[in-house]
């Protein structure tokens, strides 16, 4: 499979922009990135002394609605036995709720 020289040129074009941006930063912070020794002299298993913890994200869904409809409260045993269906009792609640 032959591959697009446009493709190659493109991503040829991000890269130098990339490292043009990487250079400007150094150059206005005056940091310069670890050589090839420091990188070796760090120890493998050494840790961060705190941890940069965030809370996990409620759910992982295609799209917003999904996850609202995933935050609804779910049908308590007494109205499962009544035979009313779970989708009911989401469209009962929704609507109540002025969600979705």
């Amino acid at each position: 499979m032959l591959v697009n020289a446009e493709a190659y040129r493109r991503v040829a074009d991000l890269v130098r922009e990339m490292e043009a941006d990487a250079a400007a930063e150094r150059e206005r912070t005056g940091i310069e990135p670890p050589g090839p020794a420091a990188i070796r002299a760090q120890k493998p298993h050494d840790r961060p002394n705190k941890l940069k913890k965030s809370p996990a994200p409620f759910c992982h869904a295609a799209s917003r609605a999904v996850c609202r409809e995933l935050r609804l409260p779910s049908p308590s045993r007494g109205e499962m036995k009544t035979g009313a269906s779970p989708r009911a009792f989401h469209a009962r609640v929704s609507r109540r709720a002025g969600r979705l």
